[in-house]
């Protein structure tokens, strides 16, 4: 036997050769755990940024739900959801009563329903403005559709909040990076009775 076939088969050699592999093994991952820590801290602080973020202008909401719902006082955020950038605006609950002063019920505006009951349409509406104080965009409260909000279940989820509960509302969004920095936002309401 050779004395290289003597090291290989050698028992006390294989186990200082594997603690060898073991160490470099715990090594890489050492490294590549920082790495990664490096990268993701990258990332963040390149995210986020006011362009991405619009701030309230007050949290009284006009309009026939503002004794119900006020904003919270913080930033909007817009995201993206697939092809579209959506703003998400949080409202509070100011009652535990969301129901319709009617018979049925509340729907978001817009809703075509089946039955024959009169139904309490409530919307809300949008109005963007850029740095500068211009109307950058204003959504109806009165719209459904396109031009409505981004999904009508917001506003059956705003309707079963309790007092002091709060939820999102959505809308798509329009605009260039440069018209997002500081932009800053109302939002209106609306409730009608729609008869089938």
């Amino acid at each position: 036997m050779t004395e290289r076939n003597l090291e290989t088969t050698n028992p006390i050699n294989k186990l200082k050769s594997c603690a060898r592999h073991e160490s470099r093994d715990k090594k890489m991952k050492k490294i590549a755990l920082i790495m990664l820590a490096v990268v993701s801290m990258a990332l963040v602080s390149c995210g986020g940024g006011s362009a991405g973020t619009m701030t309230p202008q007050t949290t009284k909401i006009s309009g026939d739900l503002g004794d119900e719902f006020e904003v919270v006082d913080k930033p909007a955020k817009l995201s993206e959801l697939g092809i579209f950038n959506v703003w998400a605006i949080e409202l509070r609950s100011l009652t535990d009563n969301h129901k319709a002063s009617t018979l049925g019920e509340r729907v978001p505006v817009g809703t075509i329903t089946a039955d024959g009951y009169t139904h309490e349409h409530v919307g809300f509406g949008l109005e963007t403005y850029d740095k500068d104080g211009n109307l950058v965009e204003k959504r109806s409260a009165a719209e459904g559709g396109l031009q409505g909000v981004y999904s009508s279940d917001d506003i059956m989820d705003l309707m079963r909040l309790k007092e002091g509960e709060t939820g999102f509302i959505r809308w798509t969004s329009k605009g260039d990076e440069e018209t997002l920095k500081g932009m800053t936002f109302k939002i209106s309401s609306i409730k009608t009775n729609a008869n089938r």
